[in-house]
């Protein structure tokens, strides 16, 4: 299989995933959080993130340079969000947070700018 055709395949795959969490959210927070509506609501706030990290991951796949750092720096903020809702349960802007900022820029441009100069990417 030819790696154009790989990417069209890898792609699609990602794009019935998004789609199928983006339609079944309201029934995997029922599913672990039915009485409770509190949690309920931070399952859904994770599950829209991981949505939207997957789209940038799809609209990441096949690019460079300038695009793919953008696109990279987008799937680490979900992660950093994510991260920060399950771990520390915090709904509001800390010092781990500007932590997580600046470790999300440099692993972004490590991963698209000195991975390309040595020929990883």
């Amino acid at each position: 299989m030819s790696l154009a055709a790989n990417r069209i395949r890898n792609k699609t795959i990602l794009a019935i995933v998004i789609l199928c969490l983006f339609l079944l959210n309201y029934h995997i927070c029922n599913l672990f959080f039915k009485d409770d509506i509190i949690n309920w609501w931070k399952l859904k706030l994770i599950i829209y993130t991981l949505i939207m990290g997957l789209c940038f991951i799809l609209a990441r796949v096949g690019t460079r340079k300038l695009m793919r750092f953008i696109l990279s720096l987008g799937v680490g903020f979900c992660a950093a969000s994510i991260f920060d809702r399950i771990v520390f349960n915090s709904q509001t802007y800390r010092l781990v947070d500007i932590i997580m900022v600046v470790l999300t820029i440099i692993t972004s441009y490590i991963e698209v700018y000195v991975n390309r100069r040595i020929g990883r990417t």
